[in-house]
């Protein structure tokens, strides 16, 4: 492994098995040096998906068959989804949405009860909701440049947190501050870790 290296975005799947993507710290440097582990009982597994710059959005259908993971850096901008079977090996990598072609770069994501992908676009200002055969359904506009995670909550997962990022010398009020939103659907709950 190189130098330099650290964990960006992790998430259980809905049996309770955590996941956690790599990335080289230097973001400048796109090195694809980042990586997809999984942790369980036994510990770290191997790469489970190799060649990643930025790792992130991470989320997982309903039904937990299908894994969703994205690479947020500028020269990627792409959302993938994978077969995931009971092994939770993510199988079939095949692309889901090319944010290249939507505005702002994949960050952090949730799913909602319908299966829809709710993904953060970074640099944007917006968060949009992808249906599960990858179409665009509609975007929420955030008041900052910088959205970086979503997540349903309340008392019936019916509202949308966001978070954002306070990027050095941006002073403005929004920039790093946290937004709720009722989008209209519902989130599912999170599975705990189950080691």
């Amino acid at each position: 492994a190189l130098q330099g290296m650290r964990f960006n975005d992790g998430r259980c799947d809905r049996a309770g098995r955590f996941f956690a993507g790599t990335m080289l710290r230097d973001m400048a440097a796109a090195a694809p040096a980042g990586a997809l582990y999984r942790l369980d009982g036994s510990g770290l597994s191997a790469q489970l998906v190799d060649g990643l710059i930025v790792p992130n959005g991470l989320a997982f259908s309903p039904d937990n068959r299908t894994m969703y993971l994205s690479d947020s850096h500028p020269t990627v901008r792409q959302v993938w989804a994978f077969d995931l079977g009971d092994s939770g090996r993510p199988a079939n990598r095949r692309l889901f949405v090319d944010m290249n072609q939507h505005p702002g770069r994949p960050d952090g994501a949730a799913i909602d009860i319908d299966g829809g992908y709710w993904v953060c676009a970074n640099d944007a200002g917006l968060v949009h909701r992808f249906r599960p055969d990858g179409r665009l359904d509609r975007s929420i506009e955030v008041p900052t440049a910088k959205p970086s995670m979503c997540s349903f909550g309340g008392a019936r997962l019916d509202e949308l947190l966001i978070t954002s990022i306070r990027p050095a010398g941006d002073t403005s009020a929004t920039a790093g501050a946290v937004f709720i939103t009722r989008p209209g659907t519902q989130g599912l709950p999170e599975a705990p870790w189950q080691p």
